[in-house]
């Protein structure tokens, strides 16, 4: 998994946690901010 950022769509921005393989594997996990320590989640997109 690597540290991605949304570039389009209404996730624009948002960081998340993203399979290293894309696009062979479409694997997302939310991302946990350590500073604030809240959780980031995005909303699936196309496929």
């Amino acid at each position: 998994m690597v540290l991605r950022t949304a570039h389009k769509g209404a996730n624009a921005g948002k960081r998340f946690w993203g399979c290293s393989a894309y696009p062979t594997c479409h694997s997302m996990l939310p991302y946990a901010d350590p500073g604030t320590g809240s959780l980031t989640t995005i909303t699936e997109g196309r496929h």
